[in-house]
């Protein structure tokens, strides 16, 4: 794997996750929609029309979900190449570190990838110890 491919994979990594993310908020605001919707009782002939608000609010819900899985399953497929990479690497401790940092996701409004301090958290070590690896790697294995 190449500096440019890894840096076309994050930029397209946080394309996917931002799709993902509006795709499921929207298929959060349709269920809250359908909940929301109170029947209208009336002796006044509708003229043929047949509106149900709340059947339209989980056709709406279940398209956004069912596009938010197909990103998802994009997504999945694209980290691929760099979970290879990442299962080459020598060390286990080089191997977390890349994982957590570009395969692992650590969801939240804004973040999208663990943070150096994160990843120091979690393996027991400082974020400056987490980032010189990290840094190693990418100068002795990527091109």
């Amino acid at each position: 794997m190449t500096r440019s491919e890894l840096s076309q994979y994050i930029a397209e990594r946080n394309r996917l996750n931002a799709k993902i993310n509006q795709a499921l908020e929207n298929a959060t605001i349709e269920r809250l929609k359908g909940c929301k919707v109170t029947p209208t009782y009336s002796d006044m002939p509708k003229g043929g029309q047949s509106s149900d608000k709340v059947q339209n609010a989980v056709e709406l819900a279940d398209k956004y979900t069912q596009e938010a899985n197909l990103l998802i399953d994009k997504l999945n497929s694209l980290k691929e190449p760099v979970r290879a990479f990442i299962c080459d690497l020598p060390k286990s401790t080089q191997r977390k570190i890349m994982y957590y940092r570009y395969i692992s996701e650590s969801y939240g409004k804004t973040k999208i990838c663990w943070s150096w301090r994160d990843i120091g958290k979690i393996m027991g070590t400082t974020k400056d110890y987490v980032k010189r690896t990290h840094d190693k790697i990418i100068l002795q294995h990527m091109v």
